[in-house]
């Protein structure tokens, strides 16, 4: 999956409108799946809305779409805080999967993944070619807020043919008992621009409590169509 904030360091500093489309072939053990990402970037004089739009297609016997998963945040400049922006977000999603009791139905059952609403602020590190969002999060059904960090970065090479972007996700979950353990999810990304509108190149999932309490690595190799 993409997470949100991969692109922002780069659009948020320049006043730019983008769009792209990704098609990925994960390659981690047990998955063996395409995956396709729809991500917009738009600003205007109050800010920056962005989104993705993620689709997995591993659905048994048919490879039909799977998982649907979107994240959506509004940035609002604030001026009196100079780079510093305010935001909303909201990630959401389905699961499909057929019940395996029934495969000659393929009855399909759909749960959804936890409502989660987010809010926080934005603070580029240009510095480091870093940026790094503090958050709220709160999960729908959840009994109190948690915290999340994001840090994004974005590093251009050789006259911008090659790209580094990606991001690590750190975030308090509550488990049992209402204890509360760390998630951890990265996500970084390498791209060769072939053309201005085309692009190869590879992402590495890496989780710890994200898919299991043990680390996992999943990588991909992936083509993007800029536009």
């Amino acid at each position: 999956m993409k997470l949100l904030n991969t692109i922002l360091l780069i659009l948020l500093s320049a006043n730019l409108f983008g769009q792209n489309l990704q098609v990925h072939y994960d390659m981690g053990k047990d998955r063996k799946y395409v995956t396709s990402t729809f991500e917009m970037f738009k600003p205007d004089e109050y800010g920056a809305t962005f989104l993705f739009i993620d689709f997995d297609y591993n659905l048994p016997v048919t490879n039909d779409a799977s998982l649907a998963y979107l994240e959506i945040a509004r940035y609002l400049t604030v001026p009196f805080l100079r780079d510093i922006k305010f935001t909303v977000q909201l990630n959401d999603g389905l699961v499909i999967f057929s019940n395996p009791d029934q495969q000659s139905f393929m009855k399909y059952a759909g749960h959804n993944i936890p409502q989660t609403w987010l809010t926080g602020i934005n603070i580029p590190l240009k510095f480091a070619n870093l940026s790094a969002d503090l958050l709220f999060r709160f999960p729908k059904g959840s009994d109190s807020f948690q915290n999340q960090l994001t840090f994004v970065w974005f590093k251009p090479l050789f006259n911008q043919k090659i790209i580094l972007t990606g991001f690590y996700d750190i975030w308090t979950a509550t488990v049992n008992a209402g204890n509360k353990q760390l998630v951890h999810l990265a996500e970084p990304q390498i791209w060769y621009n072939m053309t201005k509108h085309v692009s190869i190149g590879s992402e590495i999932e890496i989780s710890k409590r994200f898919i299991s309490d043990d680390i996992t690595i999943n990588p991909t190799i992936a083509f993007k169509w800029n536009f």
